[in-house]
């Protein structure tokens, strides 16, 4: 039982770390290894007088190469100007990568034929109700079989049960909606910036904008943006581990 308990807390404790960790770096949240599908981690490396930072995929971290063995380290500086190049070349009118970012994201939020309507299931389930309190009463008073009353109750009852379920599952499609409804807003507001320009990385943009990006082990990035383009870009090879 001690054991147990002691490898529990291990466990937790890392969990929580690598939730700090993935809230201080958005590269955390977008780099996945495209050789064995493992979030990439960021690492730093002293010696000889002077200090760089790489990224790594955390298998390859962890477990050396038992589980992949053709991921690449890649250095902080070069993987944030490769993602700068990529995201300023992906096509020669901006505008139109951004046109068609905006509107996949909104048919994000509006496009879904399975967003249930809560308004109509309350109503729905409010009917039942009042349904189920007539048969009650229609019981109390008949002296004949009140087992069809008391199957009709039943029945009712269980379909208002389902109801519920349906409302709940609309209620946080809804929610989610709304989330992603905020997010477009924030995205179409960044897009439609003046001043917007992949100069200089910032992770800001990189939360904003991109959605994941692939290391390859030939030091190919693909990076694919939150409303579906996918661009390629290749980093430095002196910049590859």
């Amino acid at each position: 039982m001690k054991r147990r308990t002691a490898k529990r807390k291990v466990a937790d404790k890392s969990i929580t770390e690598q939730g700090k960790y993935c809230g201080k770096y958005a590269l955390t949240e977008l780099l996945i290894c495209g050789e064995c599908g493992s979030p990439y981690r960021r690492r730093t490396w002293v010696g000889n007088g002077e200090k760089r930072v790489y990224w790594r995929c955390l298998n390859r971290i962890e477990h050396g190469k038992k589980y992949c063995n053709q991921s690449i380290g890649v250095e902080e500086s070069k993987l944030q100007a490769a993602i700068c190049r990529g995201l300023s070349k992906a096509i020669p009118d901006r505008k139109e990568v951004y046109n068609l970012i905006k509107t996949n994201l909104t048919f994000a939020v509006s496009g879904d034929d399975n967003i249930l309507d809560a308004y109509a299931i309350e109503r729905k389930i409010s009917e039942l109700n009042q349904q189920a309190k007539d048969m009650m009463k229609l019981q109390s008073r008949t002296e004949g079989d009140k087992k069809r009353y008391d199957d009709e109750i039943i029945r009712t009852y269980t379909e208002i049960k389902s109801l519920r379920e349906q409302l709940a599952l609309a209620n946080a499609q809804i929610k989610k909606s709304e989330s992603t409804a905020a997010e477009v807003n924030r995205i179409t507001e960044l897009l439609d910036s003046e001043e917007l320009c992949f100069s200089e990385y910032d992770d800001l943009t990189g939360r904003r904008l991109v959605d994941t990006i692939r290391v390859m082990h030939d030091g190919t990035l693909i990076i694919v943006l939150k409303g579906g383009i996918t661009i390629t870009e290749k980093i430095d090879e002196e910049s590859v581990a």
